[in-house]
């Protein structure tokens, strides 16, 4: 992980976690949360001078759990994917009540089947993560969808590690059947 900090007088202000992802021809920077910025224009040019000294090829910016992310002006062409985040209240004992008649009822039949569904914030679930992340873009590369195929899972784990977000992880029979990372807000 790298961190970019924007400073006010040798302080440290606002920043950024970041992961250098890559080898030798093809490195990218991924920032998984894109931060709301006092002095954007200050914050920027720093992040762009470090990936042209150490010859980054892209830099991704993503607004996983961003409240109001402040994305630079671009000086290469980029793209654009569009995002759906919502925000849940897991504080409550029991969220069933919330959920539509629709839901509900597939929840208690998946009760019925055995699914049970856990919180965990062991970097040891991360691997399964993991595995259901690329399953699901393997499957909609086969559909012909343009994705991305996670290839480790070192910012779940860092996630996790940091205390800033849980799996939620269904599993039957002992098998993790459907995972989704939670971050803090």
């Amino acid at each position: 992980p790298i961190a970019f900090l924007g400073s006010e007088n040798g302080v440290p202000v606002e920043g950024c976690l970041a992961f250098r992802l890559g080898r030798r021809f093809y490195r990218r920077i991924e920032i998984p949360t894109t931060p709301s910025l006092h002095r954007p224009e200050a914050f920027w040019p720093q992040v762009f001078d470090y990936c042209r000294r150490n010859r980054v090829s892209d830099l991704e910016l993503h607004s996983y759990g961003s409240i109001e992310p402040d994305f630079p002006d671009s000086p290469k062409p980029t793209v654009a994917g569009e995002r759906n985040e919502f925000i849940l209240e897991l504080s409550s004992a029991d969220p069933l009540p919330s959920f539509s008649s629709n839901n509900r009822r597939s929840v208690r039949k998946a009760i019925r089947a055995g699914v049970e569904c856990i919180r965990t914030g062991r970097e040891a679930a991360c691997a399964d993560h993991l595995r259901l992340a690329q399953a699901s873009m393997i499957r909609r590369t086969d559909r012909g969808e343009a994705v991305k195929v996670p290839d480790n899972d070192r910012m779940f784990r860092a996630l996790v590690a940091a205390g800033a977000g849980d799996l939620f992880q269904a599993r039957l029979a002992g098998d993790v059947i459907s995972s989704v990372l939670v971050l803090r807000n």
